[in-house]
């Protein structure tokens, strides 16, 4: 019966092997899984940098478009202010052509009414 009893006491060399089996994958695991967890991380980063990128080309779209407006705008408006001073400018010359003429006494009237 002895035989028999050391045939089932288990080796201890077997019991390291099965830790080593049973813990070099799962350490495996363990650093494998943190670096995909960095990984994970990193690229969450970038892809948060991207969509900020995205956002800022687009406000700098929508400014670009909102200040060639208000550039052409200003162009229409400049150009209405020197038609409008043309036009004034010419009243004021009518005017004073006018007053020029009405007046009898001037020698422009006096060659006329004669």
């Amino acid at each position: 019966m002895s035989r028999f009893r050391e045939w089932l006491r288990p080796p201890r060399n077997l019991l390291v092997f099965f830790a080593l089996i049973v813990c070099l994958p799962a350490a495996t695991l363990i650093v494998l899984g943190i670096r995909l967890l960095d990984q994970e991380r990193v690229l969450a980063r970038q892809r948060q940098i991207e969509l900020l990128d995205r956002a800022a080309d687009r406000a700098v779209g929508v400014l670009q478009q909102k200040l060639l407006a208000q550039m052409k705008s200003l162009d229409l408006a400049h150009a209405i202010s020197l038609m409008l001073q043309t036009i004034q400018s010419a009243l004021c010359f009518t005017r004073t052509e006018s007053k020029l003429f009405r007046r009898t006494d001037s020698p422009i009237t006096r060659g006329h009414n004669r």
